[in-house]
C-alpha cells in the first residue's frame, strides 16, 4: 500500500529534545538533512535500522514514532482483534 503522507511524530521528538535536523544527520553519518525531512515530511520512512536508531536517541518505542500506521497495520493483519489489540497495546500519548 503506497501512501501519500505517512504520519509520523519525529519532528516532534526531535524538537523536544532541542535537537535540529543536522544534529540527527550528523549522529547517523548523513551527508546533509535532507533524508530527516523526508522522513518528517512523511514523503518516505526510516529504514528498519534508522527506525530503531531513532526510537534509541528519542527513548521512544518504535511504534511511538508512527502510531496511525501500527493502527492500520492491526486493523489490516488482525481484523477482529483489531480492538482488542488496542487495548492491549496503545502507543505513548506523547508527541
Amino acid at each position: 500500500m503506497r501512501r501519500k503522507h505517512i504520519v509520523n511524530r519525529i519532528r516532534s521528538n526531535r524538537r523536544i529534545l532541542n535537537f535540529e535536523q543536522k544534529d540527527i544527520a550528523k549522529r547517523f553519518g548523513l551527508r546533509d538533512t535532507a533524508m530527516i525531512s523526508r522522513w518528517e515530511n512523511g514523503e518516505t520512512m526510516p529504514s528498519a535500522d534508522n527506525l530503531i536508531k531513532l526510537a534509541l536517541l528519542f527513548r521512544r518505542h518504535p511504534y511511538d514514532l508512527y502510531p496511525e500506521l501500527v493502527h492500520e497495520y492491526k486493523k489490516e493483519l488482525f481484523p477482529e482483534e483489531a480492538e482488542i489489540l488496542d487495548k492491549i497495546y496503545k502507543p505513548d500519548s506523547g508527541p
